[in-house]
């Protein structure tokens, strides 16, 4: 998700990315292990309500 190799995304750039996976119904994200898991899990959060179905989260 980062708009550029070593830049972290911003605020906008989470929502916007939140927004496209509404819109496309996804289910999944993937993450790399390296990274902290806390923000996939908030956007799996916010994405499964929306959704009203389950968004899983794999590293």
């Amino acid at each position: 998700m980062e708009p550029k190799p070593g830049i972290d995304p911003s605020p906008q750039d989470i929502r916007n990315m939140m927004a496209a996976m509404v819109r496309v119904k996804a289910g999944l994200i993937i993450h790399a292990p390296v990274y902290n898991p806390k923000l996939p899990q908030a956007v799996t959060r916010h994405v499964s309500e929306q959704l009203g179905s389950p968004v899983k989260v794999l590293k």
